[in-house]
């Protein structure tokens, strides 16, 4: 008989194996690459120009 139960257990097991070695590399891998890019941005040396306004303080009346 060609599916013996050694046969299906040693597919499952290599199947298991590498789909895990795949999940483990695409998920440490990948969000390593995300990591270094968002702290590189963060820590941007240029200065983000941003609009200031003077505070004015006057009453005001309600109607």
């Amino acid at each position: 008989m060609f599916f013996t139960r050694k046969r299906i257990y040693a597919a499952l097991g290599a199947t298991v194996l590498i789909a895990g070695a795949a999940g483990y590399t695409a998920w440490h891998g990948h969000g390593a690459t995300a990591m270094n890019q968002a702290q590189a941005a963060a820590h941007s040396p240029t200065a983000t120009e941003v609009d200031v306004a003077t505070v004015i303080a006057k009453t005001i009346t309600d109607w």
